[in-house]
């Protein structure tokens, strides 16, 4: 996207960006373990307590929940309110599936209808008010969670071709 990056888990790296990406793959309570390893937890809340702008993908945005129970109950991040929980039908909810946008927020009404690849099998359960998108599978899943300058993506836009490509870049510049 033409943005530059720093991968790191080095608070002194971090410190030094304008926004902070929380990516994810694997399980809540090992990402959360991870944060904790690295001595990232506090830097991650105090990141978010300055209003400084995170976005989390997929895992990364669960993380960022009051708790989890993916690997036995566990404290999250408590950046947005609620809890992740596995979805009611216990199935893999992986592939493409359709926007349905609930809370238009400046440009999310471009991406009523599009398409997003998603893979998990939990789900964010928060305060309907926060919830900007949903994705229907069995049950309304939230895909999208906005608070102030906090955002979390259920689906991958990484591997969600132009539509998810298009809609980070548009995050990343209204967020910076």
């Amino acid at each position: 996207l033409g943005h530059l990056i720093t991968l790191s888990n080095k608070i002194s790296d971090l410190n030094k960006c304008d926004i902070l990406i929380l990516p994810g793959v694997g399980s809540f309570s090992a990402a959360m373990n991870g944060l904790e390893n690295f001595g990232l937890i506090d830097f991650i809340k105090n990141w978010a307590k300055e209003k400084k702008s995170i976005i989390g993908i997929c895992l990364g945005m669960q993380v960022m929940a009051t708790t989890g129970t993916e690997g036995g109950i566990c404290n999250g991040l408590d950046i947005l309110p609620g809890e992740v929980n596995k979805i009611s039908n216990n199935e893999v909810h992986i592939g493409w599936n359709s926007l349905q946008i609930s809370k238009n927020v400046n440009f999310l009404g471009d991406y009523e209808g599009k398409d997003f690849y998603f893979n998990h099998s939990y789900k964010f359960k928060t305060n309907l008010n926060l919830v900007s998108a949903v994705v229907k599978f069995g049950e309304d899943i939230p895909a999208i969670i906005i608070n102030d300058s906090v955002v979390g993506l259920q689906f991958h836009p990484e591997k969600s071709q132009k539509n998810g490509s298009n809609l980070l870049d548009k995050l990343i510049n209204g967020l910076n």
